[in-house]
């Protein structure tokens, strides 16, 4: 009797066991069903150094997520630097500030995105503008060529990231901006580069 069961049980057991080994060796694909995907939309406000001087970056992405692993979406960012600070240009002093943003593409792996506290790369490849204000904002001052220029960038970041509720995040980050070189008047090629300390929220279906 003990062997009739057995043999029953392997009997069913069998054709379960082959159908697992079936579903794990079929091909998953981006939009499968048994995948979960999502994305969101975050803003985000950092400080760093731009031309040697304290600067205001803020801006925001939107993103694509796959399966709570990796996103991919566009960010862009402005930024300003020390807006009152008086400078010797041209022989005269004169108010200036280096004025700009930039943007692109983004990628971004997670890691443990699921957990509580986890960590995010967003990684921003793409291209910008900046500029010599010299003046106030409100002056109408003409264009000016030579006082404007563009670059290309490349701004991999580390977020340590927070679930706050279901629809929430918040995320501490880390970030060093790589820049072509800028021809501006008496401003430093690199000035654009540098590492900035921020926050991040981010809304969205994760």
């Amino acid at each position: 009797m003990m062997m009739m069961l057995l043999l029953a049980s392997g009997a069913f057991y069998a054709p379960a066991q082959n159908d697992n080994l079936k579903n794990n060796d079929e091909i998953r694909t981006i939009f499968s069903k048994d995948r979960k995907n999502g994305g969101y939309g975050a803003f985000s406000f950092a400080y760093g150094k731009i031309n040697g001087k304290d600067a205001f970056i803020s801006g925001g992405r939107g993103m694509f997520i796959f399966d709570h692993l990796f996103g991919v979406g566009f960010g862009g960012y402005g930024f300003f630097n020390d807006i009152h600070h008086y400078h010797n240009m041209n022989g005269s002093p004169a108010k200036n500030s280096l004025t700009g943003g930039y943007g692109g593409v983004v990628f971004e792996p997670i890691i443990g995105g699921k957990l509580p506290v986890h960590l995010a790369f967003p990684i921003l490849i793409g291209v910008g503008g900046v500029a010599i204000n010299e003046n106030d904002w409100w002056d109408d001052v003409p264009f000016d060529e030579s006082s404007s220029d563009t670059y290309f960038v490349f701004e991999p970041t580390a977020e340590l990231e927070f679930n706050l509720v279901k629809f929430i995040r918040a995320s501490a980050t880390l970030s060093y901006r790589f820049t072509s070189e800028i021809g501006l008047p008496q401003i430093d090629p690199d000035a654009i580069e540098g590492l900035t300390v921020g926050l991040t929220l981010k809304l969205g279906k994760f």
